[in-house]
């Protein structure tokens, strides 16, 4: 998780700056979206549900850190759930032989259709609407068991 992390804090540190021009915030958000959307946090989704259990409280706790950063957008305070945040991931390929690469996408959709276009992926995978649930009633303190 350190380079994911370090790749995170390196260009904004995963923070929405409100005071800068709007073209900046969006470029905060699609950074922040794009980690949330990266294999790392794929294999601690995949890891709980392959084992049947919640996920990790630290885990847990960068969702919610970076959910808070991504509803500093007003537009975006009610798109940005956990499931939808759980599911990133699930939608499209970092790597452009296994199909539509999310570079193209993201690059060419606006923040609400990105966030919007997660939601199909919630019906046909009933696992991460219940992870990105559960993520929703844990403390994410990073250390209190969900």
């Amino acid at each position: 998780m350190s380079l994911w992390f370090g790749s995170l804090t390196d260009w904004g540190g995963g923070v929405v700056n409100v005071d800068a021009p709007r073209e900046q915030q969006e470029k905060e958000v699609r950074h922040i979206l794009t980690h949330l959307a990266m294999t790392i946090p794929k294999e601690w989704w995949e890891r709980a549900i392959s084992r049947g259990t919640d996920p990790s409280p630290s885990h847990v706790l960068i969702l919610k850190t970076l959910q808070k950063q991504l509803k500093k957008l007003p537009e975006l305070a009610n798109l940005v759930t956990y499931p939808v945040l759980v599911a990133l991931p699930f939608t499209y390929s970092f790597n452009p032989s296994e199909g539509q690469s999310i570079w193209e996408v993201w690059q060419n959709s606006t923040l609400e259709a990105l966030l919007n276009e997660r939601r199909p992926i919630l019906q046909s995978r009933p696992d991460l609407q219940q992870l990105g649930t559960s993520c929703s009633t844990c403390r994410g303190d990073g250390l209190t068991r969900c």
